[in-house]
């Protein structure tokens, strides 16, 4: 959440009249600093999936995190959708593969996996439409986690 802030504000917010003493830069993802050759999506991990990533390692072989979204996964789990509650949901942009973990414990998507590659903009725009929620909400919810991705 770092990233959505001037650097030099959110250091003399944190540290005050000592900020001088602590220097700051952009968060970065793993990824950005490191070479990585496998992915365990997710926050918390889905443990059945990082059995398969695990698998994949051992294998050497690639894991290929589902590219559709998470909302797939609630039907399959013949989850009410959390719009219908009035609550807003992450799921029809994120990545799936976490067998929609958070909603059937009650709890909602929050986008922790990252966006699909090709998101149904026309049914994310319906369904923000259909239940009235801002898409500026929308996209604060996405920063918490996906900040970072920007920075490529």
């Amino acid at each position: 959440m770092k990233n959505n802030f001037v650097l030099d504000e959110i250091r003399q917010y944190v540290y005050g009249g000592s900020a001088r003493f602590f220097p700051t830069e952009p968060t970065k993802a793993v990824h950005q600093v490191v070479k990585v050759d496998y992915f365990v999506n997710g926050c918390p991990v889905y443990i059945p999936e990082f059995v398969n990533v695990l698998k994949a390692v051992l294998q050497g072989i690639p894991y290929y995190v589902p590219d559709y979204p998470v909302c797939v996964e609630c039907k399959l789990n013949e989850n009410v959708c959390m719009y219908e509650k009035n609550v807003t949901c992450l799921g029809p942009v994120t990545k799936a593969g976490c067998n929609s973990w958070c909603i059937n414990n009650g709890n909602i998507c929050y986008g922790c996996r990252g966006m699909v590659s090709n998101p149904n903009e026309k049914g994310a725009q319906d369904v923000i439409a259909k239940y009235k929620v801002s898409a500026e909400l929308i996209l604060n919810k996405m920063n918490m986690y996906n900040k970072c991705r920007e920075l490529g």
